[in-house]
């Protein structure tokens, strides 16, 4: 198991709504989730400074929670793997932990290659595209590296890939309480139920976008906010003040991938945000699509994280020009159903041909049709982790293949 700490860290704040990082225990567990024991962790990650970084007080404290985090793993029995930080005033850069993981890749592959590790694979916590051709070394060695994330993985050219779901990524941190799925359904009920009130909320920070500044506020319940400076009279409000804000809609974030944040605004909206709309989930068509239903009848597809798919659940999306997003849901789960669904393994059994899917077997003994990986035929005998996908018009169950191929 490699970790890319910083990257994982990074799919953590888009999926739970936080950044951290990882322990070696949790990521053992995860992983037996998916069928596999971690024999070996390495966790790379910046320790040190570079260039201008000494004398960032920003960089100061990332690099004490990097060294803590160092240590933490090097505790539990893993391998640290140590970059740098550099910072020349604009968004902080690792430097090096690319490399460290790709080299990681190559010994680790080396020594399953040459019997010195009792491996059959390699685990890569990371979806950056730089190291992938690294995997073609591994790969003429005869080792797999299965790329292991929350999105595109998949998407990918890759012969070996996981997909990582909430329940994955909050035993791999350890983050419990408000995060992620429930965030989400938070952000809705304030956005669609709860418009036309206000509500305290603590300035907690600011975020700089296309050099325009905007503050960043917090709920007592969890649910984060941003809201202008015009809404404070075009002056910062300082750190740790309480103001009176409506919610007016869904702030979509500089990339568009974060988790949902709340628009907040000092004056009373007349209405809901013309940019939400309810919708209901009617079917999962890929590892992280689903076509949903909106209210007006039009049927659209959604990108909805792995492990947040419950069939007919009622959800609510903010919809624009360019795309149609998840915000959270509106009502219950499914009754029976757990809001986050769970991995199970599945061995195809049978081939459905020109359809994409096979007869599968459960580990409990129950049969499915499984929806494989596109492009991937599924013989006999085959096994990949999936989770449910509801079931076929006379009522068979069915389930969404999240990984490629598992190795033997």
């Amino acid at each position: 198991m490699i970790i890319d700490s910083r990257n994982l860290a990074g799919q953590a704040k888009e999926v739970l709504g936080k950044p951290r990082y990882p322990s070696v225990a949790g990521v053992r567990e995860a992983l037996a989730a998916y069928g596999f024991a971690v024999e070996k962790v390495i966790a790379a990650v910046a320790t040190r400074s570079q260039g201008n970084a000494a004398r960032s007080p920003r960089v100061s404290k990332a690099l004490q929670i990097n060294c803590d985090f160092a240590e933490r793993i090097r505790a539990d029995g893993g391998v640290v793997a140590e970059g740098y930080l550099r910072d020349d005033y604009g968004p902080m850069e690792e430097k090096q932990v690319d490399v460290l993981c790709a080299r990681a890749i190559a010994d680790e592959a080396y020594a399953v290659r040459h019997a010195a590790s009792p491996a059959r694979a390699i685990v890569l916590l990371s979806k950056d595209a730089d190291l992938i051709p690294m995997f073609s070394f591994a790969h003429d060695l005869g080792v797999p590296v299965y790329a292991a994330a929350s999105s595109t993985v998949h998407d990918r050219r890759l012969d070996h890939w996981l997909l990582l779901g909430q329940a994955a990524l909050c035993t791999m941190t350890g983050m419990r309480g408000m995060v992620g799925h429930g965030l989400r359904d938070r952000v809705a009920e304030f956005a669609l139920r709860r418009w036309d009130r206000h509500y305290s909320w603590t300035v907690v920070g600011t975020v700089h976008r296309s050099g325009v500044e905007l503050v960043r506020l917090l709920h007592s319940c969890g649910v984060q906010g941003i809201a202008s400076l015009a809404e404070f009279g075009g002056r910062a409000p300082a750190h740790g003040s309480v103001h009176a804000l409506y919610p007016a809609g869904i702030d979509a974030g500089e990339w568009r991938r974060e988790l949902p944040e709340l628009a907040l605004v000092a004056v009373p909206p007349t209405r809901p945000s013309p940019e939400l709309t309810t919708a209901v989930v009617i079917g999962r068509i890929g590892p992280t699509r689903a076509e949903i239903r909106l209210a007006n009848g039009v049927i659209e597809r959604l990108e909805i994280p792995v492990d947040n798919m419950c069939i007919g659940r009622e959800i609510l999306v903010h919809c624009t020009r360019r795309s149609v997003r998840l915000v959270g849901g509106l009502d219950a789960p499914t009754p029976g159903a757990s809001p986050l669904l769970t991995p199970t393994l599945v061995e195809v059994t049978g081939i459905v041909p020109g359809t994409g899917a096979a007869k599968g077997l459960l580990p409990d003994g129950s049969t499915v049709l499984v929806r494989l990986p596109r492009n991937d035929r599924g013989g006999i005998g085959s096994r990949y982790v999936a989770m449910a996908a509801g079931s076929m018009p006379d009522g068979f169950p069915l389930v969404q293949a999240i990984s490629s191929r598992l190795v033997p």
